[in-house]
C-alpha cells in the first residue's frame, strides 16, 4: 500500500465513531458487521446493473454484491462497467469514507438513495448512520466492500475439481411420486419448535435445561447440543464443527446419514441462531424442519448417496457459519444439492404462497423444478411466488458454484412477517399447516435428490 493510501486510510479510521469497533454495539442485526473495509480510503466509482428478478444479469468477475429490491427487481453492484448487460446500468460515485449499503428497515435512512425505494434500497451514507441502522435488529443492513469482488470462474455448472473443454450440463434430478414420499408429523415438528423457542425444556447430561433465546453464546451452544442429541437419537452421526472465520468464532452442527456412496452428499440445512429472541419463525421453523427430515430419512434404509443435516451458526451476523462451512468442504466431497429452509412458518392469510428460489442459476434451476413437481405429485396446493435473494445460507454455496435452493415463506411477495427480528416472533404466530407443507417439500426434495444421484 502506498504512503498516500495509508494516510487516507488513517484519516478514514479517525473519522469513524468510537463505538464502531464495539462488539456489543454491533452484536445484533442481519448482514455482515460494518467494519473499516466498508469505508473506502479514496473516491471510488461503482456501476449498478438493475433488472428483473427473473433475468440472469450479466455475470462479472467484478461483482461486489447482488440484492433483491422487491417488486420483481434485483440489482448488481459492480466494480467496473459491464461490457454487456441485460438490465439498466447506472454509474455511482462513492465518496471517501462513506458506506454503500443495501438497507431494508422500518424507518427512513439518513443518506442518499441510489437505487430501489425507501425502506428497501441501496444507499450512500455516513459511517455513523450505517452503524446506527445496524444497531437495530429490525433492519437488514448489508454493507458493500470493494474487496468482495467475485473471482471469474469457468462456469457455474462445471463439476467441482474438473476443467472440461465444454461446460457440463446441469444435473437433472427427478421428483419422487406420492407412493415413494415421506410424511412429516405435525406433533413432532411442534414439540421440536417448542424446545427451540424455550417453551419446553429438554434433558441434557441428566439436567433439565431451557433455550431462552438463540443469539447469545450460551444459548447457541445449548441449541447446538440439542440438535446433535436429536440427530443422534435417529442413529445419525452428529458433531459440532467449530470455526474461526472473519474474526468470528462459532460452531456449526453437522449430522451425516451415510449412504452407499460416501463421497457424494445432499445437504439439508437451516440456521440455528436468532437475534436474541425466541425466533420461532426465524429460524426455529427451519431448524425444526431439518430435525423432522432427519427423522424421516433415517428410516429409509441406505440411500444411494449420503445426506448431511446442517445447522448453521451466526447467520444473523452475515452468513458467518455457512460461509465458514463452505470454505471447509474437502476436495474429495461432492455436494450434489443444498436445500435451505429459512422462515417457513408465517402465512397469515392461508393462501399457502411461498418461495423456492434459485435466482435463475443454471445449476440450481433443476432443483426448484423438483419442488414444483413435488407440489403437484403430493397434492400440496402450494402457490410459488417468484423472488430472488442472497440473504440466507444458500448463498454461501452459490459462491462455491454448488447447486442450492432456499425454501421460504412469501417474504418478498407482500406477506413478510411483522414480527421479523422482533420479540413477538413466537410460536403462536406460526401457521402449523403451512409449516407442515413446506417441511413436506423440503424432506421429499432431499429424498428425490438422494434417489436421483448417480
Amino acid at each position: 500500500m502506498a504512503i498516500s493510501q495509508k494516510r487516507a486510510l488513517a484519516t478514514v479510521i479517525a473519522l469513524l465513531p468510537a463505538f464502531l469497533n464495539s462488539p456489543i454495539a454491533l452484536s445484533m442485526g442481519h448482514g455482515p458487521m460494518v467494519s473499516i473495509e466498508h469505508f473506502n480510503a479514496h473516491p471510488e466509482t461503482v456501476w449498478l446493473n438493475i433488472g428483473t428478478s427473473r433475468q440472469t444479469l450479466t455475470p462479472s468477475g467484478d461483482r461486489l454484491a447482488q440484492f433483491e429490491m422487491g417488486g420483481g427487481r434485483q440489482i448488481q453492484v459492480l466494480k467496473a462497467r459491464p461490457a454487456a448487460a441485460s438490465g439498466t446500468v447506472i454509474e455511482v460515485p462513492w465518496p471517501t469514507g462513506s458506506a454503500l449499503a443495501f438497507v431494508e428497515g422500518h424507518a427512513p435512512v439518513n443518506g442518499q438513495l441510489v437505487a430501489g425505494q425507501t425502506f428497501r434500497g441501496l444507499y450512500l451514507m455516513k459511517s455513523q448512520e450505517a452503524v446506527r441502522l445496524q444497531n437495530d435488529a429490525r433492519n437488514f443492513v448489508w454493507p458493500v466492500s470493494m474487496s468482495d469482488a467475485e473471482p471469474v470462474k469457468t462456469s457455474n455448472t462445471t463439476e467441482r475439481g474438473t476443467t472440461p473443454t465444454q461446460p457440463l450440463p446441469p444435473w437433472q434430478p427427478r421428483a419422487i411420486s406420492k407412493s415413494e414420499s415421506v410424511q412429516p408429523d405435525l406433533g413432532q415438528l411442534m414439540q421440536t419448535l417448542d424446545v427451540l423457542t424455550g417453551d419446553k425444556s429438554f434433558m441434557l447430561d441428566g439436567k433439565e435445561v431451557r433455550i431462552t433465546e438463540r443469539g447469545g453464546a450460551d444459548n447457541r451452544t445449548l441449541t447446538q447440543k440439542f440438535l446433535i442429541q436429536s440427530l443422534q437419537d435417529f442413529g445419525i452421526e452428529a458433531k459440532a464443527v467449530p470455526y474461526s472465520f472473519n474474526g468470528y468464532n462459532g460452531a456449526n452442527v453437522e449430522g451425516t446419514l451415510w449412504g452407499a456412496d460416501r463421497s457424494k452428499f445432499i445437504v439439508v440445512s437451516a440456521h440455528l441462531d436468532s437475534v436474541r429472541n425466541k425466533g420461532a419463525d426465524d429460524d426455529g421453523s427451519g431448524t425444526a424442519s431439518i430435525i423432522e427430515a432427519a427423522r424421516l430419512l433415517s428410516s429409509k434404509g441406505t440411500l444411494p448417496v449420503s445426506i448431511r443435516f446442517v445447522g448453521f451458526d451466526q447467520e444473523e451476523l452475515g452468513l458467518i457459519g455457512s460461509r465458514a462451512y463452505a470454505s471447509q468442504i474437502k476436495p474429495e466431497e461432492k455436494i450434489m444439492a443444498v436445500v435451505q429452509t429459512d422462515m417457513i412458518g408465517y402465512d397469515s392469510n392461508g393462501d399457502f404462497a411461498y418461495h423456492a428460489m434459485d435466482c435463475d442459476r443454471a445449476d440450481s434451476k433443476p432443483l426448484t423444478r423438483v419442488i414444483d413437481e413435488l407440489n403437484t405429485n403430493l397434492s400440496l396446493g402450494m402457490k410459488k411466488v417468484s423472488a430472488c435473494t442472497n440473504r440466507s445460507d444458500h448463498a454461501s454455496f452459490w459462491n462455491k458454484n454448488i447447486p442450492a435452493l432456499i425454501l421460504s415463506e412469501n417474504f418478498f411477495g407482500g406477506e413478510s412477517n411483522p414480527c421479523y427480528h422482533q420479540k413477538c416472533d413466537t410460536t403462536d404466530k406460526i401457521n402449523k399447516e403451512y409449516m407442515l407443507k413446506l417441511t413436506t417439500l423440503q424432506a421429499n426434495a432431499a429424498l428425490s435428490f438422494a434417489l436421483s444421484a448417480n
